[in-house]
């Protein structure tokens, strides 16, 4: 989408190289210096002439987005609707990345139906086809095939891909999200490889503007082919560690515990759930919890409980049914696990503690118990909690507000 914003402005384009706008668009196409992008953006916001210069905003506007400022784009967003009236093309740029944006909140209700509006009413040619890609990507993520299919089927994506358009990798990454969707693991992941070869002729290695290394590992690991799956996921993570943006690094960190963790599977994932949770990504978020709930049913029952249901949250929240059943499935397969026995007073009191944060030394002092003593009084609680320690504290307040001495 980003070569789209080259062409509204004679003017801008001739001074192009010099604009600190567009500079911050290379490093989002390039995938370095996340701070710098966001930081040249935003220098553009108050330089002239980028600062009254409809395309110039909205590269800036652009960047935002794919950065993951979510604030800073909302602060832009109005005015630049309001610009951008005049402009027909240019607002429907907008129009695409208000999309992108609404689809990284979660609204995939809202990120769909703006991206199916403007399949069906831009005028550019290629602003039609990109939404039309990004809306298939959202049917995929809600687990839609029949929808996904359909939006590929209604629209001129694939005569554009013969013909060999210029965004032609943004298409393939949308028809790779139909054919993963319908569980065609090996056609989805030709196509991201294939998307992934044309991105790197072009210089694009950002792990912002598509995360096709993250998905054809996903879809190799599908396949069996283990090492393309591993090779495929250590890129992505490299990528997204250098780029340094909490949702494309979330992403990598979850793909790369699915294809690679090992031992630290459960790691991984907690990471990306944290990474995802700062990102304010929940529709992620709540992929990630769920598949983290799933894998400590077996050992950590009260654990997976915690997780699943917050998952299910959040997939409640976007609204994304077809998850939030999954999830109910999911609670329902677990053991009910009531506690052992009621707590003491003073096990009561350093579980609370302990959820707050505080050490075990800390608590000792605000109780004035020995740290031994702390010890064996958490011990004994998490028993009689059915947790398996501090950790499982921290995801919910539940368990914490029930206990009585």
């Amino acid at each position: 989408m980003p070569q789209t914003l080259n062409r509204f402005s004679p003017a801008v384009a001739s001074m192009a190289a010099e604009c600190p706008d567009m500079s911050a668009l290379r490093l989002v196409l390039a995938g370095k210096d996340w701070s710098g992008a966001v930081e040249r953006a935003t220098h553009a916001l108050r330089t002239p002439p980028c600062r009254t210069e409809p395309a110039c905003l909205v590269r800036a506007f652009a960047v935002f987005v794919y950065a993951g400022q979510l604030t800073l784009a909302d602060e832009l967003a109005e005015p630049l609707r309001r610009t951008a009236t005049d402009a027909p093309a240019l607002a429907d740029t907008i129009v695409l990345l208000n999309g992108r944006l609404a689809g990284r909140r979660g609204d995939l209700d809202g990120a769909l139906d703006a991206y199916q509006k403007l399949g069906r009413s831009a005028a550019d040619p290629t602003l039609r086809l990109l939404a039309a890609a990004a809306a298939t990507e959202l049917a995929a993520q809600r687990e839609d095939p029949d929808l996904a299919a359909a939006l590929i089927t209604g629209s001129e994506l694939e005569a554009a891909l013969r013909a060999g358009v210029t965004c032609a990798p943004f298409l393939r990454i949308g028809r790779a999200a139909m054919h993963r969707c319908n569980g065609n693991f090996g056609a989805a992941l030709s196509d991201y490889l294939d998307a992934g070869r044309k991105f790197g002729a072009r210089g694009i290695r950002g792990p912002a503007v598509s995360c096709w290394r993250s998905n054809a590992a996903l879809c190799a690991h599908a396949t069996g082919r283990q090492r393309l799956a591993t090779v495929l996921a250590r890129q992505a993570y490299t990528a997204a560690s250098g780029w340094a943006e909490p949702y494309a690094l979330g992403r990598a960190t979850f793909v790369l515990g699915v294809v690679d963790g090992g031992s630290a599977r459960t790691d991984l994932f907690s990471d990306a759930a944290e990474l995802f949770e700062i990102a304010r990504a929940p529709a992620e978020q709540g992929a990630v919890l769920y598949e983290l709930g799933c894998r400590l049913a077996a050992d950590r029952p009260a654990a997976a409980r915690q997780r699943l249901e917050r998952a299910r949250g959040l997939f409640v929240a976007v609204g994304n049914g077809v998850r939030a059943a999954r999830a109910d499935d999911q609670l329902r397969r677990l053991p009910t696990r009531s506690p052992t026995g009621r707590l003491s007073v003073m096990e009561v009191k350093a579980v609370r503690l302990a959820a707050a944060g505080y050490t075990n030394r800390q608590i000792a002092n605000k109780l004035f118990l020995a740290v031994r003593t702390v010890e064996a009084h958490l011990s004994r609680a998490y028993a009689k909690l059915g947790i398996a320690g501090r950790e499982d504290l921290a995801w919910s307040a539940a368990p914490i507000r029930s206990v009585r001495p």
